[in-house]
């Protein structure tokens, strides 16, 4: 009788660890959207890692520069350009505040709304399109907002169940 109590319990705690591994990037994506919505910087800084999405974002905006700006004599000038504009809106956006206001604030045509103060409420409205692991330390999200343009979200693994958002696609 208390072999079968002792598996039972065994059988629980390792249902509970596995659970709760699996089910820790959707929480951290969960605590995130809270944190805009409440546009809380603090809570926002807590599941991003601003350093690594700036520069991954502004990799991959560069590389759909490099792609469109082919061709002329021009091109290199052009391309230069759009690389320095492409940096100071990056700069300005890649902190919690700038987050913040890009998620809550941005019009249909993606453009920010400056006018919007700043304990205005938002509300993030859409869905999970899809999810999954890529590894056992990389998590990635599909989001489908209500108005707008799919895009994925890719968490790390921070420490223990905290995941943080390093990139945007």
């Amino acid at each position: 009788m208390s072999n079968g109590w002792l598996w039972g319990a065994i059988v629980a705690v390792v249902l509970v660890v596995v659970v709760a591994y699996a089910s820790s990037p959707l929480l951290s994506l969960s605590r995130l959207k809270t944190a805009l919505e409440a546009r809380n910087p603090g809570a926002v800084k807590q599941y991003v890692d601003f350093p690594r999405l700036k520069a991954n974002v502004k990799r991959a905006e560069h590389q759909k520069i490099d792609r469109s700006e082919k061709g002329s004599f021009l091109a290199p000038v052009k391309e230069a350009v759009s690389k320095t504009i492409a940096d100071i809106k990056l700069d300005d956006l890649a902190s919690p505040q700038g987050l913040i206001h890009l998620v809550c604030d941005a019009k249909p045509d993606g453009d920010i709304d400056s006018s919007v103060p700043d304990n205005a409420p938002c509300t993030l409205k859409g869905h999970l399109a899809g999810f999954g692991y890529q590894s056992l330390d990389r998590f990635h999200a599909a989001v489908q907002p209500d108005h707008g343009k799919a895009f994925n979200m890719f968490f790390v693994r921070d420490h223990g169940l905290h995941w943080q958002l390093i990139d945007l696609k």
